[in-house]
């Protein structure tokens, strides 16, 4: 299994320390088959036609055991580069126009740093050891998918949703918006933050405001989520579905929240698809999951990875620029995020 895995694979948390990995032969399909499990991987903008695959094999096991199966893996030094500074200052610079008109309130402007390195069978191996190392004592979400062309690995923060069909009709989703770097002391003082404070609020309404045509919302209080050099701020999200609904009509309401997105939703759309014709974000910030017998879904936010090609590697970081920010400070966080996605695979 693990060769074939390497070769051509797609996994996904779908509980506490539980994954489900697909391997072998994989097929890209436009629609779910609901026979067998099912990953999606959509680009960010959900344009593509076939987001969904199958494999000929499927494991679900634990982060642990499949990571005895990873030992004696080796890394190797990868040199990055990140030369999108001078873009992030302009969006920067535009933003606070936009929102001095009260065209925004908020956007999440992003930069890669890339390496020519080659994504080797031998480092996915280690990344995807490293990873599993981080998820097994973090509360975060593995997912990626390879296969000998391209391929994404990442350890997400955050939840899109999760939603059983077991008569219950419980979504559950979750507003994971506000930075705070370690070293700059105490996590508490995320909750004394106003800038932070008023942009989680902004994302908490956002998520209320997407799932209400769908049902009944319950906010939970905000916790603070502690990881290695960031902590963030977090409010879980319930919802009460009046009907079964299917898994792409929750994306399209939820995708992109305002913690990845912008805000309101549809100007700010147009403001990052101006983005995108400056950085590629390919999959960064996609929405990312798996369907289990048409009843089991997950899908979280595709950050905190790496994508590569035949061309080489990119790991992104964004920010949630708000009128109070400070460019230095955004760009401090976005280096720490990006400095964050490396320890965590490793690279």
């Amino acid at each position: 299994m693990k060769k074939k895995m390497l070769a051509n694979g797609s996994l996904m948390t779908i509980g506490t320390n539980r994954l489900l990995i697909g391997y072998g032969e994989r097929t890209w399909l436009k629609e779910p088959d609901f026979k067998q499990p099912c990953f999606y991987f959509p680009d960010f903008f959900l344009k593509d036609t076939s987001p969904w695959c199958v494999h000929e094999s499927y494991l679900e096991t634990s982060v642990d055991a499949l990571l005895m199966q990873l030992a004696d893996c080796k890394g190797s030094t990868i040199v990055w580069k990140n030369t999108s500074k001078n873009v992030f200052e302009k969006a920067f610079g535009d933003l606070r126009q936009r929102f001095n008109k009260g065209e925004l309130q908020k956007a999440v402007p992003f930069v890669f740093e890339t390496s020519t390195e080659k994504m080797t069978p031998e480092l996915l191996k280690h990344c995807l050891a490293s990873a599993l190392n981080y998820a097994h004592t973090h509360d975060v979400y593995l997912y990626g998918f390879w296969d000998q062309e391209q391929g994404m690995l990442g350890v997400t923060p955050e939840m899109l949703f999760r939603y059983e069909k077991n008569g219950e009709n419980i979504l559950e989703t979750m507003a994971c918006a506000g930075t705070y770097r370690t070293e700059q002391g105490s996590t508490q003082q995320l909750l004394n933050d106003s800038k932070e404070l008023s942009e989680h609020q902004l994302v908490v309404a956002g998520i209320e405001e997407a799932l209400q045509p769908f049902g009944s919302v319950a906010i939970d209080p905000m916790r603070i989520l502690s990881l290695p050099g960031l902590a963030h701020l977090v409010t879980p999200m319930r919802a009460k579905l009046s009907t079964d609904v299917a898994f792409e009509s929750i994306v399209r309401a939820l995708h992109p929240t305002p913690a990845l997105g912008a805000s309101p939703k549809e100007p700010g759309m147009e403001w990052l698809k101006q983005y995108q014709t400056l950085i590629n974000r390919e999959r960064f910030g996609a929405p990312v999951g798996s369907v289990c017998k048409g009843a089991n879904m997950n899908c979280v936010v595709g950050i905190r990875n790496v994508q590569w090609n035949a061309e080489g590697m990119k790991i992104g970081a964004g920010c949630g620029v708000v009128p109070e920010s400070q460019l230095e400070n955004e760009w401090q966080e976005i280096e720490a995020k990006l400095q964050s996605v490396k320890g965590i695979l490793g690279l």
